[in-house]
């Protein structure tokens, strides 16, 4: 769900293990206001939150 208000944040952390290794991970949060579910049918949240977890890692040659 994309359309209506709310509100969203990120938070973002890179870590370098080795000189050409980098993992990054980011946490969403979406609060999305005047609703009762996020989403639809499979995807349907109950609530007006929904959180997201993202890790990539990135070798370099």
């Amino acid at each position: 769900m994309y359309s209506g208000k709310g509100f969203r944040t990120y938070i973002n952390m890179r870590y370098n293990i080795i000189k050409k290794l980098n993992v990054w991970f980011r946490y969403g949060l979406f609060i999305y206001q005047d609703v009762k579910t996020v989403g639809t049918y499979l995807d349907e949240i109950k609530g007006n939150k929904k959180s997201e977890v993202k890790i990539q890692v990135r070798y370099q040659f």
